[in-house]
């Protein structure tokens, strides 16, 4: 994973000069998931219970220079199994680098917290492409690196699917 993410951060300085085609100003706003509803079976005490799990975030940015945005985030978790529930929101701040308009880079750091517990803090890299359907809206599946700070020190990859809607391109 450390060479996939240098090979892009790499990809990205080489590809700084190139042509823009997000423009400085342009607005985004978008939604993703890391598409992980579902539901799961367990029946491991003879009781049945299933396991649902199911995340959301919207985001918004702007772009200070072409090809480069700056946004805020903010996102909601949901898991429960039986009569047991649990759910936390999450606030966060992100950059993303688009080279030549479509593929993209990016970090972040996110705030998270549960429902009665303390908060924590992610670290997030990503790496995704921007397939525009329009001129404006577009799919943008992603891969993610979290790391989480605080009490459980954990890693993650995700792979995230989301729709972004860009306003004031030119």
């Amino acid at each position: 994973m450390k060479k996939l993410i240098l090979s892009l951060t790499i990809l990205g300085f080489i590809s700084f000069s190139a042509n823009a085609q997000i423009e400085q100003g342009a607005i985004f706003a978008g939604i993703n998931s890391n598409l992980s509803f579902s539901s799961t079976n367990l029946n491991l005490d003879g009781s049945n219970d299933n396991l649902n799990s199911f995340n959301i975030n919207v985001g918004g940015g702007y772009f200070l220079i072409d090809n480069f945005m700056v946004g805020l985030n903010a996102g909601y978790s949901s898991i429960s199994q039986g009569d047991n529930d649990a759910s936390s929101t999450l606030i966060g701040v992100f950059s993303r680098y688009y080279i030549n308009g479509a593929p993209f880079i990016g970090v972040g750091f996110d705030n998270i917290k549960p429902d009665e517990a303390d908060s924590y803090g992610q670290f997030i890299i990503q790496g995704g492409y921007a397939a525009f359907l329009t001129d404006n809206v577009s799919v943008e599946p992603a891969i993610q690196y979290l790391v989480e700070t605080g009490a459980s020190d954990r890693n993650t990859f995700a792979i995230t699917v989301g729709f972004g809607i860009y306003l004031n391109r030119q």
